[in-house]
């Protein structure tokens, strides 16, 4: 009969280090070949039966998973991380704040490089924790040092961050979806003009990757937010956007232009509805759609 997740985790906290590390390494690999919603399935399986261990078996348990995850390719090691703290954040609080305080508390036994990486993960995947359990040498990195930190990174980084982080947003209900992205918004329109194009045009391209019903509830949030919150930008990155289109592949250019398609211009200064002599209102002309306005 085959071993339920529970006691397959407390044989794993039990065998031998060597041992413990060659059978969470395959299980690892074979989480990262998984498509996303069986992974997330998976994982969260795995880190409920770890919870139910005692402290130092789970510490044990942390302690490898950590190591190993710093042994693998970047691209991997993002999304396992990336899923694993999707998962932490809809665990209630508490144990998702015990869980980071046990990889808090093992980083400084990890190898110095391997220190590295779990902080620089950390502080890209930061969870809102209480300021007292946070340790005072290493701070979760705020919205704005993230966004920043994300256009400095190789492209290829910075998508796979990105992607997860729209995923998340599109699993989110609608209030908390639009706090979140309004954060975001609010640091990318903080940094410099050259990284806010990086950072646009990768989330344009994301954007394309999506099924088209994801698509549409990012976008129309977005342009909401930008809407109210930000008039004075909105036509300023819907300038950019257009910049960055040409330089998508044909489809992704495709997509996105249908897309934009979609999406009203918004109403700006000096274009309101017309008054008439009378001083009543007429009839307002149909207002243009975004691409239309620079043709």
């Amino acid at each position: 009969m085959a071993m339920d997740m529970k006691d397959m985790v407390k044989a794993l906290a039990g065998m031998p280090e060597g041992q413990r590390r060659t059978m969470m390494s395959e299980r690892l690999k074979m989480f990262a070949e998984m498509p996303d919603a069986d992974r997330a399935k998976a994982m969260q399986e795995m880190m409920e039966a770890v919870g139910t261990l005692p402290e130092a078996e789970a510490r044990k348990m942390v302690k490898t998973r950590t190591e190993l995850l710093c042994e693998l390719p970047d691209k991997t090691r993002m999304s396992l991380m990336q899923t694993h703290m999707g998962l932490l954040q809809k665990m209630p609080p508490e144990k998702a704040m015990m869980e980071m305080k046990t990889i808090q508390a093992i980083t400084p036994e990890l190898r110095p490089e391997h220190q590295r990486q779990v902080m620089e993960m950390m502080k890209m995947m930061p969870m809102p924790t209480p300021a007292e359990v946070r340790p005072a040498a290493a701070p979760a990195m705020g919205m704005d040092d993230m966004v920043k930190a994300l256009a400095q990174m190789p492209e290829t980084q910075r998508k796979t961050m990105m992607s997860e982080r729209l995923k998340m947003f599109v699993e989110m209900p609608e209030g908390e979806r639009r706090k979140a992205m309004g954060m975001m918004i609010s640091a990318v329109l903080k940094v410099d003009e050259a990284s806010q194009r990086k950072l646009i045009k990768t989330r344009t391209e994301l954007l394309t990757e999506l099924p088209e019903v994801q698509r549409k509830t990012l976008m129309m949030t977005h342009m909401d937010i930008m809407r109210t919150t930000y008039p004075q930008q909105t036509m300023a990155e819907m300038q950019l956007v257009q910049s960055i289109i040409p330089e998508l592949p044909p489809y992704q250019r495709q997509v996105m232009e249908e897309a934009m398609k979609m999406m009203p211009m918004p109403a700006m200064a000096g274009m309101r509805e017309p008054v008439g002599a009378g001083g009543g209102r007429r009839e307002a002309p149909r207002r243009a759609r975004w691409w239309e306005f620079w043709k």
